[in-house]
């Protein structure tokens, strides 16, 4: 607290009325004393600043009660959403296999169930072969490569 500024420690003395606490250990007692003593009158602030507060009190009542007066009704709700439309979608290809509309760089979700359906018959059928009772079951196709190379056979 030794290297609060002048301005500082003038406000601060103000308010607690005493100088000891911000005064420095490097000062003659002297100076401790004039010091105590001109600090020991309350500062007043000088009229411009309280007309500069008065101005801010005067706008804080519009910020502080900014809330609508009613809901927001439904119609007004739907009225702006409107602008919030989705985007249209451009990439859209025939499936080769079915014919069915699909995204391009992904899989037809028709030709998709089926081979999955295949390829799980397709372990029931090796795991009753091999004498299995339960054979782990394909949740998924592991990778698109996979799927398309199993499709071609």
């Amino acid at each position: 607290m030794a290297s609060v500024p002048s301005t500082t420690r003038n406000i601060l003395a103000s308010l607690f009325h005493s100088s000891s606490l911000f005064a420095s250990s490097s000062a003659s007692s002297s100076a401790a004393v004039v010091r105590s003593a001109t600090l020991s009158a309350p500062l007043a602030p000088s009229p411009s600043i309280w007309e500069t507060l008065q101005g801010l009190w005067g706008l804080l009542p519009p910020i502080v009660l900014a809330v609508p007066k009613q809901r927001t009704s439904h119609s007004k709700k739907r009225l702006r959403s409107v602008n919030k439309q989705l985007d249209r979608k451009t990439n859209i290809v025939t499936c080769p296999a079915c014919g069915l509309p699909k995204l391009s760089h992904s899989i037809c979700r028709v030709c998709l169930s089926s081979i999955t359906r295949s390829l799980k018959n397709e372990q029931r059928v090796k795991a009753l072969l091999e004498g299995e009772e339960e054979a782990p079951v394909l949740d998924r196709v592991e990778a698109p490569l996979e799927v398309e190379a199993v499709k071609k056979e």
